[in-house]
């Protein structure tokens, strides 16, 4: 928490003036290097805007250490689950367009996930309840995502065959759900008509002009 917190005023400082100052560039520089040595993350890049423009970026470490290929300001990574927020935005785009409502039941809209059935003490999984992390389900599809030496996620076929696993009624409890988020995102793409990454880049990234956000790292 102090390290982010000295980031967040040395951003402060940069930013404060017209144009970014050159005292607060090195120290800024000289910080950033010596955590990433430090805490040894293999690459880290950072930007500073002023305005409407980039003022200063650099990377540091290297995204290919084999290769000795370094980290640029302008490397791309993947935003692993902040793309929760893209799918949260999808629903909520397909929500104003009157396609479903927040409080419908995510069984019925989709019939072949397994979800369970609405209950007479808690009602249903709900596309808000899955949205707020408060469906009751697991945080994982039983698959072995982060077991080496494959890390291999399941496909999308693989994900409907296989129910969801309830550890809570509905709305009781707060339980961080990768399954439940990945639920919506195909309900997106059911009702968008087209693939989930598609309809997002077509209806949230290109029109917002997010040119270097895309639903998969290029090669």
């Amino acid at each position: 928490m102090k390290h982010l917190l000295g980031l967040a005023l040395t951003i402060v400082a940069l930013s404060a003036a017209a144009q970014p100052h050159p005292d607060a560039q090195r120290l800024l520089d000289l910080w950033l290097g010596a955590q990433q040595r430090s805490q040894q993350l293999p690459a880290l890049s950072v930007a500073v805007q002023l305005g409407d423009g980039p003022a200063w970026s650099r990377g540091y470490g290297f995204i290919d250490r084999a290769q000795q290929v370094p980290a640029r300001g302008d490397t791309l990574y993947g935003i692993c689950s902040i793309s929760k927020v893209f799918t949260a935005l999808a629903v909520m785009r397909q929500v104003e367009q009157g396609r479903y409502r927040l409080d419908d039941d995510m069984a019925l809209l989709l019939p072949d996930a397994g979800l369970p059935a609405a209950s007479s003490a808690h009602g249903a999984v709900t596309v808000r309840s899955l949205l707020t992390h408060a469906g009751g389900l697991a945080r994982e599809a039983p698959f072995p995502y982060w077991e080496p030496p494959a890390f291999r996620f399941p496909t999308r076929a693989e994900l409907l065959a296989r129910a969801p696993e309830a550890l809570h009624a509905p709305r009781q409890h707060l339980h961080y759900s990768n399954h439940g988020m990945a639920l919506l995102g195909e309900l997106v793409a059911r009702q968008g008509g087209a693939p989930f990454g598609d309809w997002v880049s077509e209806q949230l990234l290109q029109p917002l002009a997010l040119h270097d956000t895309r639903p998969q790292v290029p090669a």
